[in-house]
């Protein structure tokens, strides 16, 4: 039994693989089953045991990519250690690392951002993708808002600044991949990930509850 499961697990890998490749290279609209079986060197029958429709073979190749890294960045902001803010900038810019050093990750983003046309196929992903969005959102706005009251962060509103980050990596990651030759290297997409966590910054005079008016921006 535990050789059958292994022999499975190997064959979804191999699918997952195919479809990553297919998929970045015809798009997804253009991508069949019967392509991806045929890179992975299976039936398309083998495709159907272990993913339903080419919508949740798309959400399990992105998932590989995305599910490790927002594992730990709700581990971050749940923990709320002092630094916390420091960690997510960190990571952040580790992501657009990835993108520059990891070709899975590279490619994944790829089809996602550029390669995923929205489709009716596709509503049913759309719509968990949608779910989840919000479920992160909602996350780090309270991680702001915790923030905000250890007088961490300029003050605003938690919402608007979670949404804010959120969509200024989108936006990077997208400028990213689509126009390359405005960012050939890693220091090019990394200073605008420092510039853009300056404005989370107290500001001059500001006070933490109960505490004393700085005379600038803290570190």
């Amino acid at each position: 039994m535990r050789r059958t499961k292994e022999d499975a697990e190997r064959t979804r890998e191999r699918i997952l693989d195919a479809a990553e490749t297919v998929f970045y290279d015809r798009g997804v609209a253009r991508t069949t089953l019967e392509q991806v079986a045929h890179a992975a060197g299976v039936t398309r029958g083998a495709i159907y045991w272990h993913f339903d429709s080419k919508a949740t073979l798309l959400e399990a190749v992105h998932q590989r990519v995305r599910q490790p890294l927002t594992d730990l960045l709700y581990r971050m902001i749940d923990d709320d250690p002092p630094d916390a803010l420091a960690r997510v900038e960190a990571q952040a810019s580790d992501v657009i690392l990835r993108l520059y050093q990891d070709d899975r990750t590279r490619r994944v983003m790829t089809i996602v951002l550029l390669k995923c046309e929205q489709t009716e196929e596709m509503a049913a992903i759309l719509e968990h993708e949608q779910a989840q969005r919000q479920k992160f959102l909602t996350s780090l706005a309270r991680f702001f808002a915790r923030l905000q009251d250890r007088g961490l962060i300029a003050p605003g509103v938690p919402e608007v600044q979670a949404s804010a980050l959120h969509a200024f990596m989108l936006g990077l990651f997208s400028d990213v991949l689509r126009f390359p030759a405005h960012f050939p290297t890693p220091d090019h997409a990394l200073a605008q990930v420092r510039y853009f966590f300056t404005i989370f910054a107290p500001r001059r005079g500001e006070a933490p509850p109960g505490g004393v008016a700085t005379s600038g921006v803290l570190p």
